[in-house]
């Protein structure tokens, strides 16, 4: 069973050379990267839209790259011109790298699904 995953390569590993041009971080990059602005790419492993107490949708997303997954909050503003993410991916997502409570994520101000092509 282990030797049927030994060629296993990360989806984002195909994406990689079609989105290397839009990107300036991965998620290796999040802890030294606080308090600045990153654009990254993932693709999507969890989506969770709640509504804040006013009612207003957002979401929390869990994304991945070929080197870890990274937390990403939409906040409502973001939310509304976005909607629910409707793919895998990949994602490109721009925003501010925060730390909280011992979590880093990145504070969303666009979220674009990448029109790219696996290499």
């Amino acid at each position: 069973l282990v030797s049927a995953f030994a060629g296993y390569e990360h989806v984002m590993a195909l994406y990689r050379p079609a989105v290397r041009q839009l990107v300036d971080a991965d998620s290796r990059d999040l802890p030294r990267r606080v308090g600045r602005r990153v654009r990254l790419a993932g693709v999507l492993e969890a989506q969770r839209i709640c509504r804040t107490d006013a009612g207003a949708a957002m979401t929390f997303l869990t994304l991945d790259d070929e080197w870890g997954l990274f937390e990403a909050t939409v906040f409502p503003g973001v939310y509304a011109a976005v909607g629910e993410l409707d793919s895998y991916g990949p994602h490109i997502i721009d925003g501010v790298v925060e730390q909280q409570y011992g979590s880093i994520a990145v504070t969303a101000q666009q979220v674009r699904t990448a029109k790219a092509q696996v290499a």
